[in-house]
């Protein structure tokens, strides 16, 4: 979840973005992975199968830590 939130942030908003910057050791590096990250085929199952109530605890979580911040 991290590897797309830091992708969107940087303004990756396709999903076939992260397949291009899987290995590219900056965001490795921000998540703390030494391995390769995931691709966009495994966003794309993660953003699909979400219910509402996913993505309403994802939003109170966000919001929490802007809180928190």
């Amino acid at each position: 979840m991290a590897q797309r939130l830091y992708g969107l942030c940087c303004g990756y908003e396709d999903l076939n973005d992260h397949d291009r910057g899987r290995h590219d050791p900056l965001p490795q590096t921000a998540e703390g992975e030494v391995e390769a990250l995931v691709g966009s085929f495994t966003f794309s199952r993660l953003e699909t199968h979400a219910t509402r109530a996913d993505v309403v605890a994802l939003n109170r979580v966000l919001i929490e830590q802007f809180i928190a911040s």
